[in-house]
């Protein structure tokens, strides 16, 4: 039997499914049904797996628009302390 991966990259390739924009969702949200899953957000809800690439995506990207969105949803207290140009550490102010 093929792999997940072969399958998948052979579906994709079939259905020349994009990796971005509408047509892209649309293609994540039909995989989502072929797996049996109701919709995309039962999907996410039973693999915590998803979660957990999405958040590990998301510290990989560098677009200054969402780190200035993130940054202004973190409390003043709980800001960052800079000790070099690689390394973040968080602030523990009680301490």
């Amino acid at each position: 039997m093929p792999t997940m991966k072969q399958l998948v990259d052979r579906w994709i390739e079939i259905k020349k499914v994009p990796m971005e924009g509408p047509r892209g969702l649309q293609g994540v949200e039909e995989m989502v049904k072929i797996l049996n899953y109701r919709d995309l957000e039962e999907f996410v809800c039973d693999c915590s797996g998803f979660i957990d690439a999405f958040y590990d995506w998301l510290s990989e990207q560098t677009v200054p628009e969402w780190q200035e969105s993130l940054l202004a949803e973190i409390p003043e207290d709980e800001k960052f302390e800079d000790d070099d140009d690689d390394d973040i550490i968080l602030v523990d102010e009680e301490n």
